[in-house]
């Protein structure tokens, strides 16, 4: 039995490490927890967990176009925001079409991609952003492109396009070119960067934009994302969707938590607190990072990440290396809350202590 020949350009996802007593931030969870309204749901959708779910996941989609304002047949639900990137490959990519990323991004773009015998371009992205122009460059020297992914705001740099950059993407993309705008970090956006999704897929027929319950509602062990799109996407996107692909409980708590105002309100002064905070901090250090507009921060740490990361669990948190982004130096760490934030930076002068005593031992 041999396997087909694009699992060789495929690899399995690490995700951010988590070790038993050891504070972790590296995965980008919400560290205040899930959304309580979510949890009180949970406890009482348990009882019917032997039913199978909604597979059209009514109520949800519901309750998500009357907080877009959109029609119900323009929102489809998905097991993560990540199965709907792997829809979206299925649905639109023959063998030897191409998707066209950014070269330090999310690498599930690139896994549908290759999983569909696709072929991936990528752009450079000078000072840890997108470049709006390279991104059209591209489109126009590759008539094949079929996928254009776009996050924003970016992981791992936590950078983000204007409003007018984006526009200028959509602008220029051509029309048989659907646009995936991964917004899995949106609600923690500058107000005047973030972007309105709903306006946009009325303005691009192109368009799908991707959002997810993992972050600012603190549900990402449950599994639930989001897309919105004209409707002629969406029914593309159903022919491939799995049935029953989001649980029953996972669709209850999902819609739960969309009122949960507080929590989200607690979620984004958590994280507005932590970011003011670590600017400061990593300045002091005198350590490099990109401006954030994500619930995390990349951060140049000037010597091998991997080994920095390692050293940073020893001393008591996981973070995430960026080498597999391409970023060997550089390292991401979720904003924590204040004690959170206190450990961190613990464990971040013990390892920079620790690099330097390395550094000034005289060689043998």
């Amino acid at each position: 039995m041999y396997p087909r020949q694009a699992l060789e350009r495929l690899h399995e996802y690490v995700p951010g490490e988590r070790r038993a007593g050891v504070l972790k931030l590296s995965s980008n969870e919400n560290p205040l927890g899930p959304s309580p309204r979510a949890i009180e749901q949970l406890r009482s959708s348990a009882a019917e967990a032997h039913i199978y779910p909604d597979g059209a996941a009514r109520q949800l989609r519901e309750r998500l176009a009357r907080q877009l304002s959109v029609p119900a047949d323009q929102v489809i639900t998905g097991n993560g925001s990540d199965e709907l990137m792997v829809y979206a490959a299925a649905a639109y990519l023959n063998p030897g079409d191409i998707a066209v990323i950014a070269r330090h991004t999310f690498s599930v773009y690139a896994f549908a991609t290759n999983l569909f015998d696709g072929r991936v371009i990528t752009t450079e992205m000078p000072h840890g952003r997108h470049d709006p122009d390279a991104f059209v460059a591209t489109l126009r020297a590759q008539p094949r492109t079929r996928l254009l992914f776009v996050c924003n705001p970016n992981n791992p740099t936590g950078t983000c396009l204007s409003r007018g950059e984006l526009e200028h993407i959509l602008d220029q993309t051509p029309a048989e070119t659907l646009v995936i705008l991964d917004e899995a970090y949106c609600e923690y956006m500058d107000p005047s960067d973030a972007s309105d999704g709903p306006a946009l897929i009325r303005r691009y027929p192109n368009l799908l934009v991707l959002r997810t319950f993992s972050k600012i509602y603190g549900l990402a062990g449950l599994r639930v994302g989001y897309g919105m799109a004209q409707r002629e996407i969406i029914r593309t996107l159903n022919k491939v969707k799995l049935p029953f692909n989001t649980s029953l409980v996972a669709q209850a708590a999902a819609a739960a938590a969309l009122d949960d105002d507080g929590f989200v309100r607690r979620s984004l002064e958590t994280n507005l607190s932590g970011r003011g905070r670590l600017y400061g901090e990593l300045e002091r250090r005198g350590l490099t990072y990109y401006r954030t507009q994500a619930n995390f921060i990349c951060i140049n740490v000037r010597s091998d990440a991997r080994a920095f990361a390692e050293q940073m669990a020893a001393n008591g948190v996981t973070i995430r290396p960026l080498t597999s982004f391409g970023l060997d130096d550089c390292i991401r760490v979720t904003i924590g809350t204040g004690q959170q934030i206190d450990a961190f930076l613990r464990a971040l002068d013990s390892t920079l202590a620790s690099i330097r005593r390395s550094a000034d031992a005289p060689a043998d």
